[in-house]
C-alpha cells in the first residue's frame, strides 16, 4: 500500500547519515513522522502531484526562502559550517507541452538564489534535451548517476504498476543539479 511504501522510504532514509533530504509526492504539508524525529523539517510546497518536502540534519542552521505559491519548490539557505548553500527541493510540472512552465519554474528558483552555491534536488520531469536547457539557465552541473530514478520493473512502488512493467517506460527525471 502507499502507507507501507511511505514508511519504507522513511526507514531507508533514516538509516543514512544525510545532511539534506528532498521528497516529492508527499501526502500533506506536515512533516513525515519518522523523518521529523531525525531531521529538521524545513517546509513544504504544493506541486501538481502531492507535496514537496525539504529536510536538513540537526545542527545545520537554515533560513527559508519564499517563492511564489505557484512554484513547486521548497527553498532554503543552509549553513554547512563555513559554507552557505541554497538548497531547493523541486517537483516540476509534468507532461509534454509543459516545457515553458518548467523553464519559468527554474527561472524563479534562480532569481531567488543568493548563495554562491545552489543545489537543486528532485523531479524535473524533463527529458535529456530539455534538462540540458534548464541546466544552462543556471550554469549548473548534473550529478550523474547510473540507472533510472523511476523504473517500474525494479521499484514497484505503486500497486497498480505490478505486472505492467513492460508497458511503463522508465525515466531519469529525478536529478541533483549544482552550481
Amino acid at each position: 500500500s502507499d502507507i507501507d511504501n511511505l514508511a519504507a522510504v522513511q526507514q531507508a532514509i533514516s538509516r543514512w547519515q544525510v545532511g539534506v533530504v528532498a521528497l516529492q509526492e508527499c501526502p500533506s504539508t506536515d512533516a513525515l513522522e519518522a523523518l521529523g524525529r531525525r531531521l529538521t523539517f524545513v517546509g513544504a510546497a504544493e506541486a501538481h502531484a502531492g507535496i514537496v518536502h525539504l529536510y536538513v540534519a540537526p545542527g545545520f542552521p537554515f533560513e527559508r526562502v519564499q517563492l511564489p505559491a505557484d512554484i513547486p519548490c521548497e527553498l532554503a539557505r543552509v549553513s554547512f559550517g563555513d559554507y552557505v548553500v541554497d538548497v531547493a527541493a523541486v517537483h516540476f510540472q509534468h507532461g509534454k507541452g509543459s516545457e515553458h512552465i518548467r523553464k519559468l519554474q527554474m527561472r524563479a528558483i534562480l532569481a531567488a538564489k543568493r548563495s554562491a552555491t545552489l543545489l537543486i534536488l528532485g523531479d524535473f520531469n524533463a527529458p535529456e534535451d530539455e534538462l540540458e536547457a534548464l541546466r544552462s539557465l543556471g550554469k549548473m552541473t548534473d550529478a550523474v548517476y547510473a540507472g533510472r530514478s523511476w523504473d517500474p520493473s525494479k521499484n514497484l512502488y505503486f500497486d497498480d504498476h505490478r505486472g505492467k512493467q513492460r508497458q511503463i517506460e522508465s525515466r531519469s527525471f529525478d536529478r541533483v543539479l549544482f552550481s
